[in-house]
């Protein structure tokens, strides 16, 4: 019996001793470059307030987890890498981070703003994943749909879809990130570029 107390005792205190070898979740945001942020100056917003809604996705997109593709029909997530927030949550901010400094509205506000718009701007977001063309090639793909409305009287003024792609460095999940933070800096640039055209 105090053998077995022994076997038991030692055993318990080796398994104290093994080292934990599940590699660390990386946490991973999108950042802005300041692409496409020059000041505009246009007579027709410079004096109207823009509402950017949080752009609408399917339930996988809108998650924390950084989704990649082998085929275009299969959607898979990193299992040791995260978003800080949904894609969904990263592009609004971005967007009305960008379109602030743009200075082409007079105001751009979060849609869960209490102050009055004379615009709001609604997106889709389609896509937004890490998209593997080959094992050796990869790239960041963002699909949106965006729609520029009037809220006084509710009408749709313009609408354009987008389809970014950015190569990936590496075929892994921080190469993924990377490529999708160089493709959200090109959308943020055309969605300026977008708005600036309709307001001529």
């Amino acid at each position: 019996m105090r053998y077995f107390i022994f076997i038991l005792s030692s055993l318990l205190l080796s398994g104290c001793a093994f080292k934990n070898n599940t590699p660390a979740i990386d946490t991973y945001t999108l950042t802005n470059n300041k692409v496409g942020m020059m000041e505009i100056k246009n007579k027709k917003f410079s004096d109207k307030t823009l509402k950017i809604e949080k752009p609408t996705s399917t339930r996988d997109i809108q998650s924390t987890r950084i989704l990649y593709g082998k085929k275009s029909f299969e959607r898979d997530a990193y299992a040791y890498g995260k978003w800080s927030d949904t894609p969904n949550i990263m592009l609004q901010n971005n967007f009305v981070y960008a379109l602030g400094e743009s200075k082409l509205f007079k105001a751009v506000l979060l849609k869960r703003s209490y102050a009055e718009a004379d615009y709001i701007l609604e997106c889709n977001l389609d896509e937004f994943y890490h998209a593997f063309v080959t094992p050796e090639s990869s790239v960041g793909i963002i699909m949106l749909e965006a729609h520029l409305i009037d809220a006084q009287q509710k009408k749709v003024i313009a609408s354009k879809r987008f389809l970014i792609t950015s190569d990936a460095t590496s075929q892994d999940s921080k190469g993924g990130v990377e490529a999708l933070n160089n493709a959200t800096n090109v959308l943020t640039g055309e969605l300026i570029a977008w708005l600036k055209s309709i307001s001529r």
